[in-house]
């Protein structure tokens, strides 16, 4: 048996089983328990930046649940991390528009050399149930992440925002964390006590492949839609007529919303997929050592 995680403490979800491996004599003689600080820190954004075609994006909200984290000694982290040396099994909110260090906790485990990463986005996936266990950050904040904000392109400008819940939807992937590392995303490290860790999030990087034009996209009630949009012109296709109603006084309109003042990212939509793909395997957040002083 290896050291560190047992299988089931992530079948479990937050349940530990490394007090049981100290006391089944799991851990080798040459390593010892260890304790270390977890930080969360963002990347100050201010005014504008560019996204995928041409649209620029202003953020005001951008927060998102991190945790529970696990490190791990292989070079790529696999399936139930069974070489796991320590973690952190709770969740926490992270303002990722701020520089400022958020004390998340601490992380505890074994010490050794950790090369690889997993990590949940508030919400945990389980080998025995169908949905997962839900953190009470991701609670509170009703999603694993939150955006607001504001996009603009030739003279278009719009605010949006998003509620999204990020978590494991296919079953055969079931019982692990959503995101894992790849080969060389984690520099190797040796793991001690006098260890700070910090995870800095870039908020810009969940945005790189959204396409802000698909909220603005034109669409007809034969298209299968409950409102369809042309400009800002609402037909509600469920009345018999057809409903017209001109948004212009409220905002615009929005497919399958309506007139609105405030565009929406639906988890089902390009956008809620593309944050969700760019959250999950696109650009990671950055891993930061540094010795406590």
């Amino acid at each position: 048996m290896k050291p560190g995680l047992c299988p089931s403490a992530l079948n479990a979800g937050l349940a530990c089983c490394l007090s049981i491996l100290l006391v089944s004599g799991c851990i080798e003689s040459s390593q010892t328990q260890v304790e270390f600080e977890l930080e969360l820190v963002g990347t100050e954004r201010t005014g504008t930046f560019e996204v995928r075609d041409g649209w620029r994006v202003e953020l005001q909200q951008a927060d998102v649940v991190f945790g529970p984290l696990y490190l791990c000694a292989g070079t790529q982290a696999g399936d139930f991390c069974d070489s796991a040396l320590v973690e952190f099994l709770q969740s926490t909110t992270v303002n990722a528009l701020t520089p400022t260090p958020l004390p998340a906790g601490r992380m505890r485990g074994i010490s050794g050399v950790t090369r690889s990463y997993m990590y949940d986005l508030g919400y945990v996936s389980l080998l025995t149930r169908s949905e997962p266990l839900v953190t009470p950050a991701a609670e509170e904040l009703e999603g694993s992440v939150v955006l607001l904000g504001e996009a603009s392109r030739d003279g278009i400008r719009f605010p949006f925002q998003a509620e999204l819940e990020i978590y494991v939807e296919d079953e055969t992937e079931r019982g692990i964390p959503i995101v894992r590392s790849s080969l060389g995303d984690l520099a190797p490290h040796l793991i001690s006590n006098d260890d700070i860790l910090s995870v800095r999030f870039d908020p810009s990087s969940w945005l790189s492949t959204s396409n802000f034009g698909t909220l603005l996209e034109e669409s007809t009630c034969e298209g299968g839609h409950t409102i369809g949009c042309s400009g800002n012109l609402a037909s509600v296709c469920e009345t018999s007529p057809i409903e017209i109603v001109d948004c212009s006084p409220v905002g615009f309109c929005q497919t399958d919303l309506g007139c609105t003042d405030i565009a929406t990212i639906r988890a089902d939509s390009q956008m809620g997929r593309a944050i969700r793909n760019d959250l999950v395997a696109g650009v990671r957040p950055r891993f930061e050592w540094r010795i406590r002083d």
